[in-house]
């Protein structure tokens, strides 16, 4: 009890208060104070603090389901089936330049089928021991095809997860610890790993190199093992994994000539001009960075693969579990300055485990799958406007400490919480649907009756389109005077300066006093997002499927000529324009309550952004 009201009393709560929930009138949070109603914004125009790549904001497939019925890799649209592949095409190409990830606790159990003489009668009902067909599912050349057409069909560079666990015993719920956490360095601590079946794939794709081949810049191998792979015996068992997987691949995949020019040809975020995919890993569990002892693993896996992997990688869920999040306590979540510090603090304490490095020899560090809350989030909170305050601020947060690239999950969706984009039933009762029933391979289930569905981009997704379009790669330092309002600087596409923006107070406008170097200027742009109608039930008006821009309609995709809501034709995005303000040289900006969204100075020449022009190039 004691340590209780300590903690609630460094929060700013009331000590009587307990497990930080309200008690009678009394406001248990330290985000429940009223926040000043003005804000000092201070910028640093003359020393950037970091540089992210064009591929910073990119995004994840979960490997349950990109074999699924539910879209089509081939990119048709047809409403009978269920498939929407040109309709997310047209999504897609506003967040180029992008990574795409293919991965997921999935990846651990498929089984790569019919790739090589070596792997001939292994699927799921022939599997080698010690492995079970536990959640086995196969990728069969034909599958491995489409999602390399995918990726070329859209310009996406791709990074793909291998099965970590290939020849060992199936990853359990709770885990089983697989490895003598205690043996010293070169025992065989852990069960070994066969890797025909990477051998198989890679090598076939090599030999067939079927379109899309060469958009693979990277694998991962095994997603979340550090507790399958326990203990620092097991981080050393995987980073041997994953250098043993890099020497095949240097053996193995074709060198570009990229005749001297290092930039040649390299597809967006490639860490390699020549071609050659890197490894990348070991994707821990987002309890890593909060656990002393999994930060230790952390630092052993980057100690054990130092100068020899592309790039270092982490998830990240740092709202917690998604079903225990609680609607009516979102003040104390999404709205709450210090739960939405904790993804800065969780990417500080696993970069401090990295081991010194000269200046630019670091491998990149990479928040490899990352949403608010873990599994699957929660429909009416994760899926709504609302959890755009996490996201924007851990876009801001990220590029600070040094990530180079986040990779949201997840792009699509059905029956889950989390998407950018979600696929919804159509249901005459309602206008705005409901969830698709879970993914599944293959075909329909058996009975099942063919519904027209539609694809919905959810608030994040329009957030995302607008810091992809305005925040560039240089990073700045700014602060602002109050916790209300938070905010990021990068210099803009194009030119002149980006703010990415939060007002955490939800009842109240907020006026920012700016920095003399912006308020000179004689107009800004303003790009303000506000939360649609709340969806049935809300607990909190945040709680809103729909997005408004500068106060207009709710933004959503534009129907063809002879559209349909269910199939689109060829759809387009709305216009996304700012609204042009203009300036006096004392004059300030006001954010309304419970906004976020971006604020662009196009005229804005710091010193700071020289380099800009020449990075959107790369």
């Amino acid at each position: 009890m004691f340590f209780a009201a300590v903690l609630l009393a460094v929060l700013g709560a009331d000590p009587s208060c307990s497990s930080g929930i309200a008690s009678g009138t009394t406001c248990c949070y330290a985000s429940c104070a009223p926040y000043p109603q003005t804000a000092t914004i201070d910028l640093d125009a003359n020393t950037p603090v970091a540089e992210v790549p064009t591929t910073y904001l990119s995004f994840t497939i979960d490997s349950a389901y990109w074999r699924s019925s539910w879209f089509d890799l081939g990119g048709k649209d047809d409403s009978v089936t269920g498939k929407y592949g040109a309709t997310l095409d047209v999504l897609i190409a506003a967040l180029r330049p992008s990574i795409l990830r293919v991965g997921g606790t999935q990846g651990d159990y498929d089984v790569y089928v019919n790739f090589s003489a070596a792997t001939a009668g292994i699927d799921c009902d022939h599997l080698p021991k010690p492995m079970t067909d536990f959640r086995c599912k196969s990728i069969t050349p034909d599958q491995w095809k489409a999602l390399l057409g995918f990726a070329a069909r859209n310009d996406l560079s791709l990074v793909f997860g291998l099965n970590g666990m290939f020849g060992r015993p199936p990853k359990t719920k709770p885990e089983t610890p697989q490895c003598n956490a205690t043996a010293p360095a070169g025992d065989a601590a852990c069960p070994a790993r066969d890797t025909v079946d990477y051998e198989a794939l890679i090598s076939w794709t090599v030999t067939n190199r079927p379109p899309g081949w060469d958009h693979l810049i990277g694998f991962e191998l095994g997603n979340e093992l550090n507790e399958a792979l326990n203990g620092l015996a097991g981080a050393r068992t995987q980073a041997e994994d994953l250098l043993q997987l890099k020497a095949y691949l240097d053996r193995t995949w074709p060198v570009r000539d990229t005749h001297g020019d290092t930039r040649r040809d390299a597809r967006p975020g490639a860490l390699r001009s020549d071609g050659v995919p890197v490894t990348a890993g070991p994707d821990t569990h987002s309890n890593a960075e909060w656990s002393a002892e999994m930060r230790a693993w952390f630092g052993q896996f980057a100690n054990t693969t130092h100068g020899h992997i592309g790039a270092l990688t982490f998830h990240e869920y740092s709202m917690g579990n998604g079903p225990d999040l609680d609607p009516q306590k979102l003040r104390a979540s999404f709205l709450d300055p210090a739960m939405l510090d904790r993804s800065g603090n969780g990417a500080r304490a696993l970069l401090a485990m990295l081991p010194p490095s000269a200046p630019g020899q670091s491998p990149p560090i990479w928040a490899g799958e990352t949403a608010a809350a873990t599994n699957g989030g929660q429909t009416g909170i994760t899926d709504t406007f609302v959890d755009g305050f996490w996201y924007l601020d851990q876009l801001g947060q990220h590029a600070l400490v040094g990530v180079q690239t986040l990779f949201r999950q997840t792009l699509l969706y059905v029956g889950g919480s989390y998407p950018l984009i979600e696929l919804t039933a159509l249901d005459a009762s309602t206008a705005r649907g409901r969830a698709a029933p879970p993914a599944h391979d293959g075909a329909r289930i058996a009975g099942e009756t063919p519904t027209e569905y539609t694809v919905n981009p959810l608030p994040d997704y329009w957030l995302a389109v607008l810091h992809k379009r305005l925040m560039g790669q240089i990073v700045l330092n700014t602060t602002s005077s109050s916790r209300g309002l938070r905010v990021y600087a990068h210099c803009a596409v194009g030119r002149g300066v980006g703010l990415s923006f939060l007002n955490l107070d939800e009842t109240r406008a907020i006026n920012l006093t700016l920095p003399d170097t912006l308020a000179q200027l004689p107009s800004r742009l303003e790009y303000i997002l506000t939360a649609g109608v709340p969806i049935e039930g809300a607990a909190h008006p945040l709680q809103s499927r729909g997005v408004r821009l500068n106060g207009g309609d709710e933004l959503s995709l534009q129907p063809s000529s002879g559209g349909t809501p269910s199939k689109l034709g060829t759809p387009s995005l709305p216009k996304l324009h700012g609204l042009s303000v203009a300036q006096s040289g004392a004059s300030g900006a006001r954010v309304p309550a419970g906004s976020l969204g971006f604020l662009v100075w196009p005229d804005a020449q710091l010193p700071a952004c020289a380099k800009q022009r020449e990075l959107e190039s790369y």
